[in-house]
This record gives C-alpha cells, structure tokens and sequence, in this order.
C-alpha cells in the first residue's frame, strides 16, 4: 500500500475544511463562513454533500495516480472501489448541476387522490 506524502490535494483541502464547517455547525455555531460564504445549519445537507464530492474527487484522483488506497477524513477508498467511485461521481455531479439550476423541477403534477 503506497502512502501519500507531502500536501494534501485540493480537493482533500476543500474536504477538509468542509469537514471543519460542518463539526461547527453541528456543535455551537449558529453560522459558519466557508470560502467567503456564510452557511447556517439549514445548510448541512449541502454542506455534506459538497463535502462528499470533494472527498471523492481527491479519492479517484489518488487512485487513478498510482495508489493502491486512500484514506481522507477517516474513509478509506482503495482501487477496487473505483468502478463504485465514478457511479458515486456521477450521481453527485447531476445532484450539483440540479442545484445550480434552482433544484428540482416538475414538468406535471398529477393529484394522489
């Protein structure tokens, strides 16, 4: 199993500090500024799933790299989770695209009685 030495990638710095707003909100604070943001509690899901992106990004970077595994924030993914990592990746980026464009739209609204 090869290590990773030196500096953290940028996405394992982003996750990181992702990471850190999250254990604040969670704990105390009422707000939390990340990247210039200020973020509320009523923001943890997108902070999570921000968090998650950026933990995989770093992940698939290491591994496509060279290395056998990975670990970042106490999860470790190896090189046989890879195929399972670009399902994830995928999953998340439409979640993210769907973000950006305002969430999620119905085109028709059918009554349930």
């Amino acid at each position: 199993m090869m290590r990773m030495t030196g500096r953290l990638s940028l996405y394992a710095q982003k996750a990181t500090r992702y990471s850190s707003a999250i254990a604040e909100l969670e704990d105390t604070a009422l707000t939390t500024v990340l990247d210039g943001v200020s973020y509320a509690r009523a923001d943890l899901v997108r902070l999570y799933e921000d968090r998650d992106w950026f933990m995989l990004k770093a992940a698939i970077e290491m591994i496509e790299g060279g290395l056998q595994s990975y670990t970042l924030l106490g999860r470790t993914f190896t090189r046989g989770d890879l195929q399972v990592l670009y399902e994830r990746e995928k999953e998340l980026r439409r979640r993210r695209a769907r973000r950006a464009m305002g969430g999620s739209r119905t085109r028709e609204i059918v009554p349930l009685a």
